[in-house]
């Protein structure tokens, strides 16, 4: 039988106290369900107690094609890994609970593989969106980067059944960061990557910077444990997060009196606020900043990203090295 005539696609996903938004993407899935190429929509859910799981139960018993299943205590790896197990399609489409979608989006995300029998995985777009003035800036500060023309989140991806067993799944051990690492297997694997920029997953971004300093350290740390003993994602990064520990222990030195500390400190912290700046204003995120506070925001944003990142980094060292 050809290889993209006998698709047969089922929607997964793994959720946890994530009551709000669900309930509306799950409807929209359903109009989409024909039992013919999409079969069903398999979710795992955590261990939730806001509700979610009851509402899962009401649209299992409204539609046998909607089968929900529980394991308390899962991450969102062994969520996912689940979810495809307890699935029949032969092409798994995985979303996460708290999008929405770009209308379409199903038949979006799958038409590559009935355009070219070698495709094997597809992704999306995701465009993060805030409510609030706090959640605007930090959703102007991420828009417009092309990570996801290469390493697509998780949140919005599809793939065939036989490259996930191929790769075997998703890596369990980790809270975060499972999906670069995810990504960085199937390629190594050979896998063909189509990339669906109109399929777009609308992800609200955190809404604090506590919140933000921890989804990057969760991330950094899965990273740094799963494959790149850095965590952090290029050069400029590095050398960002270098700078702003040099200008720390720049502040340190002349606290202890130390005569030169004012110089290591101007440097680390001079080195640091340049980035900050060229991040900023690169690919005309200039014009979502103009406004002072917008500005002063950015950098509170920035030392929060930079300080889970660092903080991640040598979390990540530790448990590998408890490891071995």
């Amino acid at each position: 039988m050809d290889r993209d005539r006998s698709l047969s696609i089922s929607i997964i996903s793994t959720t946890l106290n994530c009551i709000e938004g669900l309930q509306d993407c799950l409807e929209r899935f359903i109009q989409e369900l024909d039992g013919q190429r999409f079969l069903e929509i398999v979710i795992v859910d955590g261990g939730s107690s806001d509700g979610t799981w009851e509402l899962l139960q009401e649209f299992q018993q409204r539609n046998p094609r909607i089968r929900v299943f529980q394991d308390i205590g899962a991450n969102i790896s062994r969520g996912r890994n689940l979810a495809v197990e307890y699935s029949q399609g032969n092409v798994i489409l995985s979303f996460d609970s708290g999008c929405q979608m770009v209308d379409g989006y199903l038949a979006l995300m799958v038409q590559p593989f009935l355009d070219d029998a070698d495709c094997d995985v597809t992704g999306g777009k995701t465009v993060v969106v805030g409510e609030n003035f706090f959640e605007k800036t930090v959703a102007a500060l991420q828009q417009e980067t092309p990570k996801d023309t290469f390493n697509p989140s998780s949140r919005s991806i599809a793939f065939r059944r036989s490259i996930f067993e191929k790769i075997g799944g998703y890596d369990e051990s980790v809270l975060a960061g499972e999906d670069t690492h995810f990504n960085h297997k199937w390629r190594n694997a050979g896998a063909k990557y189509i990339h669906v920029s109109e399929a777009k997953a609308f992800w609200r971004v955190r809404p604090s910077l506590g919140s933000l300093y921890r989804m990057q350290r969760r991330n950094t740390t899965g990273s740094v444990i799963l494959r790149n003993p850095w965590g952090l994602s290029g050069w400029a990064v590095r050398l960002n997060v270098v700078s702003l520990a040099v200008g720390l222990l720049g502040l340190g030195l002349v606290l202890a009196g130390i005569q030169y500390g004012w110089y290591i400190s101007f440097l680390g912290l001079a080195g640091w606020a340049s980035y900050v700046l060229f991040r900023t204003i690169r690919r005309k995120r200039w014009k979502s900043f103009i406004n002072p506070l917008k500005f002063v925001c950015v950098i509170a944003i920035m030392l929060a990203l930079d300080m889970g990142a660092w903080s991640g980094t040598i979390h990540g060292w530790i448990q590998r090295r408890n490891k071995t």
